[in-house]
């Protein structure tokens, strides 16, 4: 538990995760029937290894600011992602909650990704999965 933890706390990849993950047990969304295509998204949201700029460059050797390949007018982090990319707002409208997007935080998206009901997982997940495969297509 100590060593889990101390990972937790001294890794740059985790520095999302560790703002909702506060003990070392399965998470109860991975015993959830979804799509696995959905789930993986989820999953690797969570764990910082998506496609998304602040992800994919955490360990680059040369640090650089990626604007959002989506909409090109802000620094393309978890936050903005999910919460406030305007090329995102109609799937963002239709599912997820507008109290996680009106007035983005961290914290907020911090709720969101620790958020339990089921219905809601989903929901963030396929928006997760949607929106990570549009931004694929708009990278090509």
């Amino acid at each position: 538990w100590q060593d889990w933890n101390s990972h937790l706390q001294n890794s740059e990849r985790f520095e999302m995760y560790r703002t909702f993950k506060t003990s070392h047990f399965s998470e109860s969304y991975l015993l959830l029937n979804f799509d696995r295509h959905i789930m993986n998204a989820l999953v690797k949201f969570r764990l910082g290894i998506s496609t998304i700029a602040e992800h994919s460059q955490r360990y680059s050797k040369r640090k650089e600011i990626v604007y959002c390949r989506l909409c090109r007018s802000a620094v393309e982090d978890e936050v903005h992602f999910v919460l406030c990319c305007p090329m995102l707002d109609q799937l963002r409208h239709e599912l997820i909650p507008a109290k996680f997007f009106r007035e983005p935080c961290k914290f907020k998206l911090s709720l969101l990704l620790s958020v339990q009901s089921e219905n809601t997982l989903f929901k963030l997940a396929l928006f997760l999965y949607k929106s990570l495969k549009y931004l694929e297509v708009a990278s090509t």
